[in-house]
């Protein structure tokens, strides 16, 4: 008996190990979610120079219209270095839509995503409530600090450069009520 109890969390673990899987074919590295729930967050490290660089990635779908669906598939972004050939994708953490995870809370993927979700809901809130347009303007201007509420700055900067200020605007909106819709998923 006890040798049952032990093997279903084994048995349960492989099954969510294989609900994200790393492909790379001509030197793209892909996530494949082969699940049956979609995915939140995804957080790994790619190895460089034979492993002896360590870069974490994660891919972060809070805010978004769409989840990572089962199905689906994504690619890793390769680093700006053409001469740094990565290897050996790992995946260290997923985060399901019905809150549940597999893998290590503690990588540093997984707490490089916390730490940059945590700056972009502090920031979401300030853009999206913005009284007026004129208001969302200035707030955008405010200079970031924040992991994530940079780069979402950046991201909204350069929205409305293509797109315009009022489109912008409203894709912020649209991001933070898909984050307070979400909001039992901030934490892990």
């Amino acid at each position: 008996m006890k040798t049952t109890l032990l093997a279903l969390p084994l048995l349960a673990s492989l099954a969510f190990a294989q609900s994200v899987t790393v492909t790379n074919a001509n030197g793209t590295e892909t996530l494949a979610n082969t699940g049956k729930k979609n995915i939140v967050l995804v957080a790994g490290s790619l190895s460089f120079n034979g492993g002896k660089i360590l870069m974490p990635f994660a891919h972060e779908y809070l805010w978004g219209r769409n989840l990572f669906a089962a199905g689906d598939t994504q690619q890793i972004p390769q680093p700006p270095d053409d001469n740094a050939n990565p290897s050996n994708p790992i995946v260290t953490f997923v985060q399901f839509e019905d809150g549940s995870t597999w893998g290590d809370a503690n990588s540093q993927g997984a707490q490089d995503a916390l730490v940059r979700r945590k700056g972009i809901l502090a920031y979401l809130p300030t853009l999206a409530n913005a009284g007026t347009l004129d208001d969302f303007l200035a707030a955008l201007n405010q200079p970031q600090t924040a992991k994530g509420a940079m780069t979402m700055q950046k991201a909204v900067q350069m929205e409305i450069r293509s797109a315009g200020p009022q489109t912008a605007w409203g894709h912020v909106k649209d991001r933070w009520a898909a984050a307070q819709s979400r909001s039992n998923l901030w934490n892990f």
